[in-house]
């Protein structure tokens, strides 16, 4: 909690975040009013404090920022000093306002605190596919082993949402409130489209575009994509480029399984996948031939009897393996 605490003040917190930090504000009453003064302490300190409260600042600080290098994996011990420090940063920024300030405007701090946005997670598991629609009335599509993070109400100038995995968003246009779409520290901005995302961990993320246009950034730098239109983000430039064949990305939507010139590993990594499967290779087995085929809705029976055919070898399905042989 303490590296995201760090990136609220510094206003780098992505939507992730900004859920998990939520759910701690809503834990104890106190964690919003120390939260509101930090903020105000961080933001406002510097500049107009007068020197004996940037002393205090400093110290406060210091202390903070002492927190950001240190492993996320908090054990119970550090997690009861990092409490202690909420603790003190309180006392001292609540002294420090009454001193500023004075009771009355200390009264109506604490009376802003910060809106307690609540989020629902729409989660698709292994080998599901799962529709849902937002507030807003647009639609996204989760693939399998997926999730979205998604306000039970948009703010009032744009609309957020985060991703994890993989998924298509046929977006309600509205030129006053320009729909986000967060992913692997990018970003995706829309204001009524349709495209795909693919964000799963341990690859590249791509955006690729059915309609409309889409802003994808990555950084500080941002590209346009068009329709049948995309780009990788892998840390790279990011390219513009058009799409070759529009069932491998999107033909998942309408259930259709494709393989375009995977090798058996690949093709068996997209069978894992969209069955909720794991696989083991036994035996050599040529990865140099290539793969290609396209089902519409298939079962895995279907799609095991081809590949194993085409391979010329066998295969058995055990509870959720799949062994080839």
């Amino acid at each position: 909690m303490d590296k995201i605490i760090i990136n609220y003040l510094q206003g780098n917190i992505s939507l992730e975040e900004q859920h998990r930090l939520k759910k701690w504000l809503d834990e104890d009453e106190a964690h919003p009013v120390i939260l509101e003064q930090m903020k105000k302490f961080w933001s406002q300190g510097e500049l107009h404090y007068p020197e004996k409260k940037q002393v205090i600042f400093g110290k406060l600080m210091r202390e903070i920022q002492r927190t950001q290098g240190e492993n996320e994996e908090v054990s119970s011990r550090k997690f009861l000093r990092w409490k202690t420090i909420l603790k003190y940063a309180a006392i001292v920024l609540i002294v420090s306002m009454l001193s500023i300030f004075g009771y009355s405007t200390l009264n109506n701090d604490q009376g802003r605190t910060v809106a307690s946005v609540k989020y629902v997670e729409k989660v698709s598991l292994p080998g599901q596919k799962v529709t849902t629609t937002l507030p807003d009335g647009t639609i996204v599509k989760l693939n399998t082993d997926s999730k979205i993070l998604v306000p039970e109400v948009f703010g009032e100038d744009k609309r957020e949402v985060t991703l994890i995995g993989e998924a298509f968003f046929d977006v309600v246009s509205n030129p006053k409130k320009p729909f986000y779409v967060h992913f692997k520290e990018n970003q995706v901005k829309v204001l009524g489209t349709s495209f795909n995302i693919n964000a799963y961990d341990g690859s590249n993320a791509s955006v690729a575009v059915r309609t409309g246009k889409v802003m994808v950034k990555q950084g500080d730098e941002e590209v346009q994509l068009s329709p049948h239109e995309m780009t990788e983000l892998n840390g790279s430039i990011l390219e513009v480029k058009d799409l070759e064949d529009n069932e491998l990305i999107f033909g998942w939507i309408d259930n259709k399984l494709i393989f375009n010139k995977a090798s058996i590993q690949e093709a068996l990594e997209i069978i894992s996948k969209w069955y909720g499967m794991r696989y083991e290779l036994k035996g050599q087995i040529d990865n140099d031939q290539l793969y290609t085929a396209s089902h519409n809705n298939p079962t895995l029976k279907e799609v095991m009897e081809i590949l194993t055919y085409t391979y010329g070898v066998n295969y058995e399905i055990l509870n959720d393996r799949i062994i080839i042989k």
